[in-house]
């Protein structure tokens, strides 16, 4: 049962802007009760609380409608953000036709799955085994819809699957830099390698959703776990890393959260933020 939004007259003086894998969703993808007491904590000190993934947004809907405090959710690394039931979509961000062909084709000439973020939800041109892949790593079911109508679908995204040795070797040899001539492009899974419109990122979603609510950057704050976390970290006034996160990104963070059982790391991280407010976070 989808429960009702919580909605408030009083307007949010701050922004939390909270990644899904790895940071909210513990290693079953639910939300604990612990992060879930977090959040509303979080709205009862006067934040907007917002996520942040890089999941489809029907996909993330799936989840935020069981979380009454969020009404807004930043998708598919910021190229799409909308309120939950995604009746106001306030930007999409798609990449232009050609370029998300080209990707494609690069990507099945490597010999990589190739799975796309059409606006209605993942979608391939070609049926391969990393496609397959995709949706075991995704728990999601991808739509073959032949190359021709893939020439001609607005993408917010692209996406190539692999194993992880073979991603490790085509980084390793610059095999992306022609491709990503300005595109934004970031490894977000061991299996996955994503290419985004130019300049777009979580940072840029979460940026577009607080000028939306009046709300400066100042007064944001940041939680994640990944590479793709670390633009909404450079942006945002605070951030908040998991302990899980990788050295490198730990560093681009304000804080880190104590280490601890994973499914609860997002709540040790809002104790520490809320322990430690910055100035125009209300210290």
């Amino acid at each position: 049962m989808h429960r009702a939004r919580i909605k408030t007259n009083t307007p949010a003086k701050y922004l939390a802007a909270i990644d899904l894998d790895g940071t909210l969703l513990g290693a079953h993808a639910t939300v604990s009760a612990e992060n879930r007491t977090a959040l509303e904590t979080l709205v009862a000190r006067g934040f907007e609380v917002v996520l942040a993934s890089g999941r489809h947004p029907a996909n993330m809907a799936e989840i935020a409608r069981d979380l009454p405090m969020v009404q807004w959710m930043v998708a598919c690394q910021g190229c799409e953000v909308a309120d939950v039931a995604r009746e106001r979509v306030l930007e999409q961000w798609v990449l232009p036709e050609a370029v998300a062909l080209r990707i494609a084709e690069a990507g099945r000439a490597q010999g990589f799955g190739v799975v796309a973020y059409a606006a209605e939800g993942e979608v391939a041109p070609w049926p391969t085994e990393g496609v397959a892949g995709y949706e075991a790593i995704s728990k999601t079911q991808v739509k073959i819809i032949g190359e021709e109508a893939f020439k001609h679908t607005p993408l917010l995204k692209v996406v190539w699957v692999a194993p992880m040795e073979r991603l490790d070797a085509m980084i390793e040899a610059g095999g992306v830099l022609d491709l990503a001539d300005g595109i934004y492009t970031v490894r977000s899974h061991e299996r996955v390698f994503e290419f985004m419109p130019n300049g777009i990122t979580k940072a840029t979603g979460v940026a577009r959703l607080a000028r939306e609510l009046g709300i400066g950057a100042e007064a944001v704050v940041g939680f994640g776990d990944a590479d793709n976390d670390l633009p909404l970290f450079g942006w945002a006034g605070c951030s908040v890393a998991m302990p899980e996160a990788r050295p490198h990104v730990r560093a681009g963070a304000t804080f880190t959260a104590p280490a601890g059982d994973q499914a609860t790391a997002f709540a040790r991280g809002v104790e520490v933020l809320l322990a430690n407010l910055p100035p125009g976070l209300g210290g």
